[in-house]
């Protein structure tokens, strides 16, 4: 049998030509220098209860148990910012983590009001504390919904997020109760799970993958944990992780896919990681916000106050985003302190093909062949 090449589910979900939905904002930055969002990464806490051991948006003070440095976005203000950004021209919000985001008291709430906006809704979520309300509240209203699964068992599962077996039985069984709602409201929202191959749990790759088709998800994304200059503990092998990668392709399915991103495998030689462009433009197009209020151009900045190109706590987003701070943070951006590659790598190599040619946008897609992939299951407004 005939294995459909993994570049599938990239090209229909993940696929960085997904911006050409939006030349409009393109074309606006590129001949006047500033543009909107098209997408926000929002957190809504930083609070969470699991110990994953790589984590780097939470710590031992914003644990569930009572940290110093829990913080959850601003209810009210939340739900002025919302309709601010609608007005303005955002097309969608992904709710994730800091922390884990269904650990924010008002939750269910906020997904409803998001939908209600008109702004298509996403989460990334642990999968743990999922509850009715919970479930009823995403199926009605996301686009799509990612679980970290990241093992095939318990004893991965201990090693990937810090918990014991308990808690690995819970998320399964909330990903079931998960899909089961979405059947039976026959919601045409994409459930997946997550994968994130390292050093210590890559023999769990496959069995999650076959977990992950046996419970009913749409796809599953297997990749590298974010490599930061001077962190190799999560570095993985290229030759065994691909080897496992290609044993994943198996078990595809016509409603099942697998997806990974080969370039982020491939880059874990050091001697592959050339970046191909000088300028990161995407944190004009798509924008991060902490649990603080802060705004960062992405999440890797996250934790670095310096990094902060203003606060929408006590003022208009509109106001934040024009202002010329926020445009200094984001031209000053060195690619040096970057993971390397970034969850975004094709999506920056092509806003700055695009960007820094003399060619007009149009004249650009003309010359290089590009067209829009198919709008049908490809969530065109998630960068």
């Amino acid at each position: 049998m005939t294995k459909k090449p993994i570049e599938k589910v990239e090209k229909s979900i993940l696929t960085e030509k997904k911006l050409l939905f939006h030349k409009d904002r393109i074309k606006e930055f590129k001949e006047g220098g500033a543009t909107f969002p098209i997408a926000f990464d929002i957190d809504l806490t930083n609070l969470c209860n699991h110990r994953c051991p790589n984590c780097w948006g939470s710590n031992d003070k914003t644990r569930e148990d009572g940290g110093a440095d829990c913080t959850h976005q601003d209810f009210e203000r939340l739900k002025k910012l919302i309709p601010e950004i609608k007005k303005l021209g955002a097309r969608s919000i992904i709710y994730s983590g800091g922390g884990e985001p269904t650990l924010y008291p008002h939750f269910a709430e906020i997904l409803r009001y998001t939908k209600e906006q008109g702004l298509d809704t996403a989460v990334v979520t642990n999968g743990s504390v999922f509850n009715e309300e919970i479930i009823e509240a995403m199926v009605d209203c996301c686009t799509w919904i990612r679980i970290s699964l990241d093992a095939d068992g318990p004893e991965i599962y201990k090693i990937a997020h810090g918990m014991p077996s308990e808690s690995f039985f819970t998320v399964v069984n909330n990903i079931k109760h998960l899909i089961g709602r979405k059947k039976s409201k026959q919601k045409e929202i994409t459930v997946s799970t997550c994968f994130l191959i390292g050093p210590k749990t890559w023999k769990g790759a496959y069995g999650a993958a076959k977990l992950s088709r046996e419970l009913g998800v749409d796809y599953i994304r297997i990749r590298p944990y974010f490599q930061l200059p001077g962190n190799d503990k999560t570095k993985i092998e290229v030759d065994k992780t691909l080897k496992v990668l290609e044993k994943c392709k198996e078990l595809e399915t016509e409603n099942f896919k697998i997806s990974y991103p080969t370039y982020r495998v491939m880059w874990m030689d050091d001697k592959k990681r050339i970046r191909q462009y000088k300028k990161c433009y995407l944190p004009h197009f798509l924008t991060y916000i902490a649990p603080d209020g802060n705004l960062y151009p992405c999440c890797a900045m996250k934790n670095d106050t310096s990094k902060s190109m203003g606060n929408i706590k006590d003022k208009l987003f509109n106001d934040v985003w024009y202002d010329e701070n926020r445009k200094k943070i984001s031209d000053k951006i060195n690619l040096g302190e970057c993971p390397n590659p970034c969850n975004y790598e094709n999506h920056i190599k092509f806003l700055w093909d695009l960007i820094e040619s003399d060619k007009s946008v149009d004249d650009y897609c003309d010359e290089k062949g590009l067209k829009l992939p198919e709008q049908k299951g490809i969530h065109k407004n998630f960068l």
